[in-house]
C-alpha cells in the first residue's frame, strides 16, 4: 500500500479542501458567528415553506432543532414547536429579537396586519392593531 499525500487548502474563510491522494473532499466549516444576532439585535429570519420541518430547516442554516426551539419557543409568533411547522410563518434561525410574524394580507388588526411595524419598547406584539370588538 502506498503512501497518501494529504494537503488543504484554504478555499474561503471558513471552507477548505482536503486532497487525498487523487480523492478531494470539500469541508464547510460552520461561521458560529452566523447564530449571533444581527447589529440591532434581530434574529436572523426564515419564512417557512411547504414541508420544512426543523431539521431541514436546521441543514439549511447550520443549526440543530434544539437551537431553533431555544430560538423560538414562547417568543415568535405562531411557533408551535418543532412538530407540525406551519406554512408561511417567520422563524429565528440564529439567536435574537424574534421578527415580526408574516403579513396576512386581508388582516386588519392585530400584528399580521399588513404594514405593521414592530414594538416600540414597553409594547407587545399582542397590543398592536387592536381589533374592534364586534359585539351586538
Amino acid at each position: 500500500m502506498s503512501p497518501k499525500t494529504i494537503g488543504f487548502l484554504l478555499v474561503q474563510n471558513f471552507s477548505f479542501i482536503i486532497f487525498l491522494s487523487s480523492t478531494i473532499a470539500a469541508y464547510t466549516l460552520t461561521n458560529s458567528s452566523s447564530h449571533l444576532p444581527k447589529r440591532d439585535g434581530a434574529c436572523t429570519s426564515y419564512f417557512t415553506v411547504t414541508n420544512d420541518n426543523c431539521w431541514s430547516i436546521g441543514q439549511k442554516y447550520g443549526v440543530t432543532a434544539a437551537q431553533l426551539a431555544q430560538w423560538n419557543d414562547k417568543v415568535t409568533w405562531g411557533w408551535p414547536g418543532c412538530d407540525g411547522l406551519p406554512l408561511g410563518i417567520n422563524i429565528c434561525v440564529s439567536a435574537g429579537t424574534p421578527p415580526m410574524p408574516a403579513p396576512v394580507p386581508d388582516a386588519v388588526c392585530g400584528p399580521t396586519k399588513p404594514g405593521s411595524q414592530p414594538p416600540g419598547a414597553g409594547e407587545d406584539l399582542l397590543s398592536m392593531n387592536p381589533c374592534p370588538l364586534n359585539v351586538w
